[in-house]
């Protein structure tokens, strides 16, 4: 299956991704080897194959049950924070101010 070089600029403005021309070339060849390579697995005859065993389906569930549990770390948090103000931890303005006095 062909990529036009056109197809590959709308994958990449969908992506967000400026490219090179060099980038679209490369990436448009990348693209159409994927391509004809899902192109052969589409034709592949599978109605006759057994499905695969599935070790996750058909295991016993071996972990443990659920348990609501509190989890109060708040605590052990605010031990190991130099300044606490008010139960929250105090951090250094990183938010320069004007010359006007305003953020």
């Amino acid at each position: 299956m062909s990529m036009s070089k056109e197809d590959v600029e709308a994958v990449a403005r969908l992506a967000y991704l400026r490219l090179s021309e060099d980038e679209i070339r490369e990436l448009q060849e990348d693209l159409e080897v994927i391509l004809d390579y899902i192109g052969r697995l589409d034709e592949m005859e599978i109605d006759d194959l057994p499905p695969l065993f599935n070790p996750v389906v058909s295991a016993d569930n071996v972990w443990r049950e659920d348990e609501i549990r509190g989890a109060n770390i708040t605590g052990a948090f605010l031990r190991g924070v130099p300044e606490v103000v008010d139960g929250h931890p105090r951090v250094p303005r990183v938010v320069a101010q004007s010359e006007e006095g305003e953020e």
